[in-house]
């Protein structure tokens, strides 16, 4: 029973790990349990994502920008292209898909 292959883990890359990351900007991040590089690249591959990105961390653009190309040379280019976008929750941050929410007959904004 335990003599097959193991599944290969996902391996991701802890912000606390990041150097040019501030800790100030790692403590904001992980108030709202965002701790991976990959969750950072996946927040920023939508525009919403990218401006809540922007206001928790109060930096503009040009930071934003700077950061996002710094964790994707971090993880490297095959892993940066692998991270799926963030998908928006609700009020309290559910996330259905879009049949989900079909079934419970809530409309979306995004879809």
């Amino acid at each position: 029973m335990g003599d097959g292959p193991k599944p290969n883990p996902v391996r991701t890359h802890p912000l606390t790990a990041r150097p040019g990351l501030s800790e100030a900007a790692v403590g904001v991040l992980s108030k709202h349990w965002i701790n991976t590089a990959e969750e950072v690249l996946a927040l920023a591959a939508s525009a919403q994502g990218r401006e809540g990105l922007k206001k928790i961390l109060s930096i503009d653009d040009a930071q934003l920008r700077a950061m996002i190309e710094l964790l994707k040379g971090e993880i490297g280019p095959s892993a940066a292209a692998a991270s799926p976008p963030s998908t928006p929750g609700g009020e309290l941050g559910l996330a259905l898909t879009p049949e989900q929410r079909r079934k419970i007959g809530i409309q979306s904004k995004v879809e």
